[in-house]
């Protein structure tokens, strides 16, 4: 009896692929909701630069992430600036 073997390549690929794209478009969302929230660019390029770093160590990504809400909190708190709070840590909280 004759064993044929038939390989299948490129459907884990593709499911990998559409999460990947789901994941960067969930990041460039968030990115753009920090941006009308009244964030510096300089802090939204922060935030994307820690979710393109960290996005295969989820700890190390809550930690910095949750480093940086820390940081815009001070900032907010020493220049008297009134920022959302609780929509950004929500919206932060949607990257990990």
């Amino acid at each position: 009896m004759e064993t044929i073997q038939i390989q299948i390549s490129g459907i884990g690929e593709n499911i990998n692929q559409k999460i990947d794209n789901a994941y960067k478009q969930k990041i460039e969302e968030v990115l753009s909701d920090l941006k009308a929230m009244g964030i510096l660019e300089e802090e939204i390029l922060e935030v994307r630069n820690i979710v393109t770093q960290e996005n295969n160590n989820k700890t190390n990504l809550g930690k910095k992430l949750l480093g940086w809400i820390g940081k815009i909190t001070s900032k907010a708190i020493e220049k008297g600036i009134e920022l959302n709070l609780p929509m950004i840590m929500g919206k932060i909280q949607e990257l990990m």
